[in-house]
């Protein structure tokens, strides 16, 4: 493991959910994610606010996890996502 005490306790206590995510079926993830952001975007404002706080906690762990072995383009993409995420909750907070 590489970097400092934070990451390595990140990493440290990550592995068994990820264990357990890799054991899911390759279909499972990315269709709970696409149901919980769809439902983020169409449901009622608190319920999609709750969906999509989900997707965002979930591809920032991932992120974060990720980012030291990714390429600047990768990291690009996994800052513009977490952007993404963070506009669409903004506009369904600006619906309350």
């Amino acid at each position: 493991m590489t970097g400092g005490p934070l990451r390595r306790a990140v990493s440290k206590r990550s592995a068994q959910p990820l264990a357990a995510v890799s054991r899911l079926p390759r279909a499972v993830l990315p269709v709970v994610l696409g149901v919980l952001l769809v439902s983020g975007l169409a449901s009622p404002p608190l319920l999609g606010i709750l969906c999509l706080l989900l997707v965002l906690a979930f591809v920032g762990w991932l992120g974060y996890l990720s980012w030291p072995l990714a390429t600047a383009g990768g990291r690009a993409g996994r800052v513009a996502l977490v952007v993404l995420m963070l506009g669409a909750i903004g506009l369904r907070v600006a619906e309350l």
